[in-house]
This record gives C-alpha cells, structure tokens and sequence, in this order.
C-alpha cells in the first residue's frame, strides 16, 4: 500500500488507522495541522477506497459533529473501489443527459461547469481504474 500512497497520503492514512473513528478535525488537534493541509488528504483516501465513513463524532472544540472515517479492511478495498467508481459514473452520466437534454435552456457559464465537473469525474474514475 504504501506504494500506491504519497508520503502526505500515507501519514494521514497511518494517523487514522491509528486513531480511527477520527475527524480530520481531531488529527489537526493532535498533529497541529492546519485544516487545510490535512482534509484534502481525507477526500483523496476517501475517493480511492482507503478509508469510509464510520458516522458522526462530537467536537469539543466546535461543539458541533464532524464525520468519522475509519479504514476500509483490505480485503474490502476492491468492492468500496467498484462502489465509488460505479457512484461516480452515476454522476458523470446524470450531468451529460441533462446537458444534452437542457443545452438551450442553460447558461454558458453553467455549461462549462457541469463540463468541468464530468472532467472532474473522469479523471477520479481513470485514477481508481489505476490502482
């Protein structure tokens, strides 16, 4: 596994693996990290099938709930992959019938992002496929 992972991607994977339920919230209080620097490390784990979602944890900080993550067993990471990848074709076939199905009542703006986000789709599908 650590081959697949960058260095960030591995440390915060072992910091949840260590700490799991865990928020990205409750590991920046534990690391002193910045938000910013560690819960794109959650979304990237997330999107690859590395870690789940387990439910809501309490806050003290915030007094309010963050989602936990735990990680996927290994011997669960291939169907979580299918699942997300199949999740995210969903999306990415959703957004292109209703571009083609809406083309003239939508905005250029509007056009181009809903293309943007289909990129965006495309490239999380290809990145699974690659793993």
């Amino acid at each position: 596994m650590q081959e697949t992972l960058s260095k960030k991607r591995y440390e915060a994977y072992q910091w949840i693996k260590k700490h799991e339920p865990v928020s990205p919230q409750i590991l920046c209080e534990l690391y002193n990290m910045r938000f910013n620097e560690l819960a794109p490390r959650f979304t990237e784990l997330f999107d690859i099938g590395y870690i789940k979602e387990y439910g809501a944890i309490h806050n003290k900080r915030s007094n309010k709930h963050n989602t936990a993550y735990v990680t996927t067993p290994l011997d669960e990471i291939a169907d979580v992959r299918e699942s997300i990848r199949n999740t995210f074709k969903r999306e990415r076939d959703a957004i292109i019938d209703d571009v083609a199905m809406n083309a003239l009542l939508l905005s250029h703006e509007s056009i181009e992002w809903l293309n943007k986000r289909v990129s965006q789709l495309e490239r999380k599908i290809n990145k699974l496929k690659d793993i």
